[in-house]
């Protein structure tokens, strides 16, 4: 029933359901966002992968985790 729901969403509205940039990221290495903040232009994303920059102006993304970083370890539980 549901996904019958959807067929009738996405005809009567199909422009309403499109995104503006359809390509998807994963920067989480996992399922959990544990903690988000957001400082001037700059969004800080902390995941059990990593962390990530997002600056709002140009929209790059910068990740962050124990590999590229001096992040004591991945899994990244608030941001101050």
């Amino acid at each position: 029933m549901k996904k019958l729901y959807l067929i009738i969403a996405m005809s009567l509205f199909p422009l309403a359901i499109d995104a503006q940039n359809p390509e998807w990221v994963n920067y989480m290495n996992g399922l959990k966002v544990n903690c988000i903040s957001s400082e001037a232009n700059l969004i800080w994303i902390g995941t059990i992968g990593g962390l990530v920059k997002i600056d709002k102006t140009t929209g790059e993304k910068t990740f962050y985790n124990k590999a590229n970083s001096a992040l004591p370890g991945n899994s990244v539980n608030s941001i101050s």
